[in-house]
Parts: structure tokens; sequence; C-alpha cells
């Protein structure tokens, strides 16, 4: 498939880092890092390689759609904490590895077997691929799929000029909608899945953390007529016990579960978000007497993210941060690694900067 970019058959060649963890080693600078593929003079293009001794943008060759395939020229790429452990090596992936996987952009060409999509389209793209062989994607529930890949983790990702992924993945968007706001469709339907857990309306919850997430997650609830919603930083002291009847983690720690799992009433619930890869501690004895239900949701439904967002319910504008070109995404993680309440974006393509939907 073209979406492993043909990773294996590259050549790293003189890449000298005194440690990946090391920040003022770990990006190096562009002209040090070359990858080619051998033997051929393919199509090239620039993306951002986090290989085993450090990161940089490169130049790679350039996608082209297998079957069932589109290769999209990405217009705006929003940074998130999976990226980012993704580029610290927190999350551990095969190297090299293309990170990046909440953007918008234009379809650059298709497979011959694709269709109605073309190229020119405005799409967004769900990066959670199913394998569509399992018993629950045979029942429709390919949203609890096990053998998913994750684009930016498991396969090549965005954080280039162009990527490859399957057709079915792929949804149009209005021109009425900016490319950076498009982008918000991710995360937007991460956001989307605490209304799978059960919580109702009526009913008073509580959001534990001050970020993208936690904010994204508010404005999906007060679409939705939730209108009793305490949204509380993740350090907050001595949260109200036996106060609300529902919670929402977007900073999982063994001490925001418990504090959680006390500020939810008896048979209240609890409902996990985050995506922490660090293991918590639960104190089993003390959840059983309150019947407190742990519940862990994944993403909701990605077409239904990108209406929200087209149809203005939930608006993201004011969550875009500074946007900041391929070559410059050094400053652009390293912004994003301290801000929390804005999405940083990469540009990889200037002449989509003036963005019709802007």
């Amino acid at each position: 498939s073209s979406m492993t970019g043909g990773l294996r058959a590259w050549e790293i060649e003189s890449l000298k880092v005194q440690s990946p963890l090391s920040r003022a080693a770990f990006f190096v600078p562009i002209s040090s890092l070359k990858m080619c593929k051998t033997g051929t003079k393919a199509t090239t293009a620039k993306a951002v390689i986090a290989a085993v001794s450090g990161v940089a943008v490169a130049t790679v060759d350039r996608p082209v759609p297998a079957v069932g395939e589109v290769v999209i020229q990405v217009a705006a790429l929003g940074l998130c904490r999976t990226d980012l452990r993704v580029i610290s090596g927190e999350i551990d992936t095969a190297r090299p590895r293309i990170p990046g996987h909440e953007f918008s952009g234009i379809i650059d060409s298709v497979a011959s077997d694709v269709s109605p999509l073309q190229p020119g389209d405005r799409v967004a793209v769900n990066p959670v691929f199913p394998c569509g062989q399992c018993r629950y994607c045979d029942d429709q529930r390919s949203d609890i799929c096990q053998q998913t890949r994750f684009l930016g983790v498991d396969l090549n990702g965005a954080l280039a000029e162009f990527v490859a992924v399957p057709a079915h993945s792929v949804h149009a968007i209005p021109d009425s909608l900016s490319y950076a706001e498009a982008a918000f469709s991710e995360p937007m339907c991460a956001s989307l899945a605490v209304l799978k857990s059960g919580i109702q309306p009526h009913q008073r919850g509580l959001i534990l953390g001050h970020n993208r997430i936690a904010e994204l997650t508010r404005r999906v609830l007060v679409a939705n007529q939730f209108h009793d919603i305490t949204v509380l930083p993740a350090d907050f002291q001595d949260l109200p016990q036996d106060a609300f009847d529902f919670a929402i983690e977007t900073v999982a720690t063994t001490e925001t579960i418990h504090a959680l799992c006390h500020s939810v009433v008896p048979g209240g619930r609890v409902i996990l978000k985050s995506r922490q890869p660090d293991p918590v501690q639960i104190t089993v004895s003390k959840l059983l007497p309150r019947e407190v239900t742990l519940c862990a949701v994944n993403y909701g439904c990605f077409q239904h993210a990108v209406n929200l967002l087209a149809d203005r319910v939930v608006k993201v504008d004011d969550l875009i941060g500074p946007r900041f070109s391929l070559n410059d995404f050094a400053s652009a993680v390293d912004l994003a690694e301290r801000d929390e309440l804005r999405k940083i974006f990469i540009e990889p393509n200037a002449e989509l900067s003036s963005d019709p939907g802007a």
C-alpha cells in the first residue's frame, strides 16, 4: 500500500543526534537528514520524519494512490498530544514514521476504482481505519474494532505535503468551512464519544481539565442540551464529594481518577476520555460500596462531527492558534507543548493557506 510511503526502501543518511529526548538536539537541521528511495527518481514532497535518532523535515516520495485510496494535499494539520508523544518517542511506533492525524486538505489524485471523490474536492479525514473484517465491523460497530490502524502512529501520517488514505475515510467539507476548522473534525468526533456513555441532559456533570478536549466536550454537551456542567482544572484541590451525576476526565492520573470517583454520587458515572499511555491505580475496595461505573469511550460518528462544524452548531474558530510552515515545525511543536488551550497548526502547502473558508 502507498500508505506505507515506501519507508522500508528509504535510506537515512548522516543523522547524528545526541539523544532523542534532548530537546536541543532532537530537531535535526533540515540539511542533515536526507531520505530517498534507492535507484529511482520519483516525484518528491516534503514531510516531517520521526526517525530513531531524531526528527526533521525531509524529502520523501510523493505518494501515489493504491487501490481504494486517495492522495490528499494537506492544507491544515492540528498538533495534538498524540503527535507530540510520537515525536518524542513516548508512544512506541515503528520508525521512521511521519506523524500527524488531525487534518484537512484537497484531493490531489484518486485510484481508478474510487468514486465519487475526485481531485479538487475539499475534505477532512477520519484517521482511524477499521479492519473491515472482524465481527464488530460486520455488525456496523467499527467504532470498537480492535484491529484499527491509526494514521500517524501505525501508518505514515499527514505532517507532510501529501498523504495517501483509504477513500472510505474521506469526508467532504463545504467551502464555508475553513481548513483549520475542518481539521477539528477528529477531536470533535472524540468529544462526541461521551454521548455514548448513557449520560442524560438533565444530569449534573463535571469535566476535569483545562484544555482543548475539555472545552470541546463542554461545547458538545451544551449543543446537546446539557446545561448543568462544571469545568474545573485537573489540579483543582478538594473536589466536592457526591456532587455530580457524572464526571469526565481529560487528564487521567491516579489522583484525578480517585478524586472523580468520589466527586460523583453513589451510582454515578466516571467517563474516561483522555489517551493517557501511563497506567493509573484504582482502589477497588473504595469503589465497590459507591457502585461507581467507569465508562471508557473512544469516538463518536465522524460525519456527525463534520456536520456540527459545518452547520456552526459547535464553533471552534476561537480555539485556532498560531499557524506554522512545515519547515518551522519545531517551533510549532515547542508551542504546542506549552499551549493546552489553542490548537497549533502546521500548513504544509503555502498555496492553500489562503483558505476560501477562512
